[in-house]
């Protein structure tokens, strides 16, 4: 891999990576466990290094349930499957106690309840619960 790399929290820089992962160890003690991708130079927790080089390099794999051999599109959807799919955010609205496993999902299920819709376009009076309804719009309706 050619060209700078950069730390992220001080002014240390080399042309050569593990020589920057090795000044992030013993100057940044306290990130210990992160990765970094060689591509965009971007520091990742465990799993999320793997998937993301997938993504960063253009890759379009699956990640395949080892019990059932179900394809997902994301290894953390995958491991969530394979555990069994613990829904442990569970919506408190009336009426409604939808579960969900990752929070993020719940939060987009709230905006049902509100009729939030944060995502908005630009160019017209459009709004959308999700960015991907925003980014589907702007594709179809502006292009």
């Amino acid at each position: 891999m050619h060209g700078i790399f950069l730390c992220a929290h001080c002014e240390f820089s080399s042309e050569i990576a593990d020589v920057l992962e090795d000044h992030r160890k013993v100057s940044h003690p306290g990130l210990c466990g992160r990765k970094l991708c060689k591509k965009c130079r971007v520091l990742y927790q465990g799993d999320e290094l793997e998937e993301h080089e997938r993504l960063c390099s253009g890759e379009k794999q699956n990640w395949i349930c080892p019990i059932c051999q179900k394809e997902f599109k994301f290894l953390s959807v995958m491991k969530a499957h394979a555990r069994g799919g613990e829904k442990k955010f569970r919506c408190d609205w009336p009426n409604c106690g939808k579960a969900f496993c990752h929070t993020d999902n719940l939060k987009v299920h709230y905006r049902r309840h509100t009729d939030e819709k944060p995502y908005k376009c630009d160019k017209c009076a459009s709004s959308y619960r999700q960015k991907s309804g925003l980014k589907y719009h702007l594709e179809k309706a502006h292009d």
